[in-house]
Order: C-alpha cells, then sequence, then structure tokens
C-alpha cells in the first residue's frame, strides 16, 4: 500500500499573529518539523497544502520545498475553510498513485512519528476506509484516509462541508487505534500555545 502524506499549512494563522508554518520549533521550522515526522515515520512523499501566503512561505522555507520528496499544492480557496484544503491534498494525492493519504495538521509539529507509523500499519492491515489514533478515548490526528474515499470527499461544494461529514458517514470502515500519546489532541493555535509547545519540546527527555 502506497500512502502519501498530506500536511494541511494553509491556514492564515490570524488567531497566532504570526504565520505558524515558519515559526521555530527547536532545530526546524513548524512546517519543516511536520515534514520530517513523516520522513522519520517512513513515508516518501508529502503534499504540503499551501494557501495563505504561499509565496511567503516558500520562500522563507526553500530546503523544505526544495525537496524531491515534497509536493507543494495551493489551495486557492482556503479562506473557506479547511476542508478545501483536504480536497485539495486528495487532488494532488491523486497523481502520485496513491493508495491512501495520511493527513495532519501543520500546528503539531510535535506527534511523535511513531504514532504515524502506528495509524499506517494499522491502516495497511486493510479493510478500513478511515483509520484514526485514539488517546484515552478522544479521536486525534494523523488520519489515514484511503483513497477510495476520493468522490465522497471532492463531492461536497458547500462551504459548510467537513472531514467529519465524511469519517461519520464511513463510521463502520472505520478504524480506531489506541496510542499512548495526549500530543494526538493538542495544537498550536495561539502565542500561549506555541509558547507551551516549544518549552515541552525543548524538554523533552530525548534531547538528553
Amino acid at each position: 500500500m502506497r500512502v502519501v502524506g498530506l500536511l494541511l499549512a494553509a491556514g492564515a494563522s490570524r488567531r497566532m499573529g504570526r504565520l505558524k508554518q515558519v515559526l521555530p520549533f527547536g532545530e526546524a521550522a513548524v512546517l519543516e518539523q511536520g515534514v520530517a515526522n513523516f520522513r522519520d515515520a517512513g513515508v516518501d512523499t508529502t503534499i504540503v497544502v499551501l494557501g495563505h501566503a504561499p509565496d511567503t512561505i516558500r520562500a522563507e522555507l526553500p530546503a523544505v520545498f526544495g525537496s524531491d520528496d515534497v509536493v507543494a499544492a495551493v489551495n486557492e480557496r482556503h479562506a473557506e475553510g479547511m476542508f478545501t484544503s483536504v480536497q485539495c491534498g486528495i487532488r494532488a494525492a491523486e497523481g502520485l498513485d496513491a493508495d491512501a493519504v495520511l493527513l495532519a495538521l501543520v500546528d503539531q509539529p510535535f506527534i511523535p512519528p511513531s504514532v504515524y507509523a502506528s495509524v499506517i500499519g494499522a491502516h495497511a492491515d486493510g479493510g478500513a476506509l478511515v483509520t484514526i489514533p485514539v488517546y484515552r478515548g478522544r479521536r486525534g490526528h494523523p488520519v489515514a484516509l484511503s483513497m477510495d474515499l476520493r468522490d465522497q470527499i471532492l463531492a461536497p461544494d458547500e462551504p459548510d462541508a467537513t472531514l467529519r461529514d465524511v469519517v461519520r458517514a464511513n463510521e463502520s470502515t472505520t478504524r480506531l487505534v489506541t496510542v499512548d500519546a495526549d500530543e494526538i489532541l493538542r495544537d498550536m493555535d495561539r502565542p500561549d500555545d506555541y509558547a507551551r509547545e516549544l518549552a515541552r519540546w525543548l524538554d523533552r527527555p530525548e534531547r538528553g
């Protein structure tokens, strides 16, 4: 099974007040660390969906977007909501012979690659159209989506359509994977979120 990474990074970061995609996160930028998580989990190609200020982000992160394993897709409809970025990413994945995509959010650079690998492994076992990690009964990201869902994802054109609607319609073929990682539930929307997560990242045990 060929799984392609899908990193949603199209938001305007209004609550953050700065482009969160290019904020420093340890030795990398936030978006750069997101791409590294896919690589560390064994994903050989990652689609990065941009939207707000795509030229600025690409100029700030030339090493990321100059990599052979990164494909940039620009969502011109990003202001209409996150689901349009999912649709943009699915369209890009069609040209990469993907059997499934692993969808992650740019503001969760701290999720361990082992979680990515667990979701991929469970999805590759077969039988599920959607595979979701769960921590203490709560669902999070990254989420694996079979390309068999392509038509369902691309069909809605309503501004209030969400990925949750697609998942709900396919609950009988959704696999839940229990993980010991509360990171799947956290994100970074505001400056205090960023400061908290950056401090956690810099203090993580593996830094020695």
